[in-house]
């Protein structure tokens, strides 16, 4: 009878090796991708959470979205004094690297100041949106509008949307 060989040689195992390295490789930037658009969909979810709570508050204030105080563009501090918005996660975008935490630290633009609920183009009107730098070269920013749905977008595409703060 014939030897027959038992076991892998060690070219054998170096190919085996190499196609998984290859595969590996090809999959870690579709992987990236994905994680980054899940990011974006949670930034979109917290932004929603900020506009239910500045309905809620414009509900309770006679139809008006909190006024900014000072000269600041990002002024959420009437939803955590008075507690519309409890949870400080919401004031994060996950796809940010720097950790901020409520109101003037959010990773929000506001610029609903003065508006009212009753708009009669809410579902264009822009009340809140991303800041910038918080999605990878930004490549994505999301907007809250008067009517409460979030809308995402290459600002580049629609600079509308992020108003003169992007």
């Amino acid at each position: 009878m014939k030897n027959q060989k038992k076991g892998f040689t060690l070219i054998e195992l170096l190919v085996v090796v190499a196609i998984i390295a290859i595969l590996a490789g090809m999959l870690l930037p579709v992987l990236s991708k994905a994680r980054e658009k899940a990011r974006r969909v949670n930034c979109a979810g917290n932004l929603k959470q900020l506009g239910l709570s500045m309905l809620m508050y414009s509900g309770d204030f006679d139809g008006f979205f909190p006024n900014r105080q000072g000269n600041t563009t990002n002024n959420f501090d009437p939803l955590v004094s008075q507690n519309y918005v409890q949870d400080g996660k919401v004031w994060a975008c996950p796809s940010r690297t720097t950790v901020l935490t409520i109101g003037n630290n959010s990773a929000y633009r506001y610029i609903g100041s003065g508006l009212k609920d009753d708009n009669a183009t809410a579902t264009g009107v822009t009340l809140a949106f991303d800041a910038s730098n918080n999605h990878p070269s930004n490549e994505w920013a999301n907007a809250l509008f008067i009517d409460g749905h979030v809308e995402g977008a290459k600002p580049s595409n629609k600079p509308d949307l992020f108003g003169n703060g992007w």
